[in-house]
């Protein structure tokens, strides 16, 4: 849940860096901002956190998913363009099949949807091979 610390920083990653920003407009991408309710995360995701700085953010830290952790979460939303999205991780290297793998059993999830995670993970990196 946003804390309210949390939401002067996400409401200023919107603006500076989000969807219709000029960083939008200007790079043709946008970040958002987002709460650790918003995705389902493998226990420990917190531990793994990336962070991201730069002078145009001025002295801010920006803390990112690590890549494995941010795939289980788009497996799990199984959108189109999270289907597309895991596909490229692997495909350039981005994820470790191991990885989701070890990572799929921590995260709280119905036998069911497991099966079908897995089955896209297997699919996602038995693609990436044959691209090569």
């Amino acid at each position: 849940m946003s804390t309210p610390e949390t939401i002067p920083s996400a409401l200023f990653i919107d603006d500076a860096i989000g969807e219709s920003s000029y960083f939008h407009e200007q790079f043709g991408y946008h970040a958002r901002s987002m709460g650790p309710e918003t995705a389902r995360l493998p226990k420990g995701w917190e531990l793994r956190l990336v962070p991201v700085e730069s002078p145009a953010i001025h002295g801010m830290t920006g803390w990112c998913l690590e890549t494995n952790d941010l795939a289980i979460s788009k497996y799990i939303a199984e959108r189109e363009k999270d289907r597309s999205f895991t596909a490229v991780l692997s495909r350039v290297g981005l994820t470790d099949r191991n990885r989701l793998f070890a990572r799929l059993p921590e995260t709280e999830l119905g036998i069911d949807r497991r099966w079908v995670v897995t089955v896209r993970i297997s699919f996602d990196f038995r693609s990436a091979r044959k691209d090569d």
